[in-house]
């Protein structure tokens, strides 16, 4: 009986001890963008993740942000109120999060990426197409 008590005590030990550890660091910036449709501002959401996809709330990184050199569409920052529209922006990750406008003027695809700058550690680069004005 004394012994199984120990085997209990010692697997559960074990057990909060592995449960404990610091969880894993971000390792890439995802991208949540919404439905777009032409000549509509959208706000465009970043995430710092891990290799699980959970947010790591620790980032406060700095992410350029990019578009395809032919495209039509702008980026701007989404807390500024009079934004300047171009084809790349920086933005830094609070609490893990960072957030940017888009807008395009006619339908077209959009290649929008995400760089790592700086910050804690190097994040890897991440791309998503985007359709403006196509569901």
């Amino acid at each position: 009986m004394l012994v199984v008590f120990a085997i209990t005590v010692v697997t559960l030990a074990s057990f909060y001890a592995v449960m404990s550890e610091l969880p894993p660091s971000a390792t890439r910036p995802i991208l949540l963008p919404p439905v777009m449709h032409p000549r509509v501002v959208a706000e465009i959401t970043v995430a710092a993740v891990d290799d699980g996809m959970w947010l790591d709330t620790r980032r406060g990184e700095l992410v350029e942000i990019s578009l395809n050199p032919n495209s039509n569409a702008r980026l701007g920052l989404a807390e500024a109120q009079q934004s300047e529209w171009t084809q790349n922006t920086t933005i830094r990750f609070v609490e893990g999060k960072a957030t940017f406008m888009i807008v395009g003027d006619r339908l077209e695809v959009v290649i929008v990426s995400a760089k790592w700058i700086e910050g804690r550690s190097p994040l890897h680069s991440t791309i998503t197409m985007r359709k403006i004005g196509v569901d």
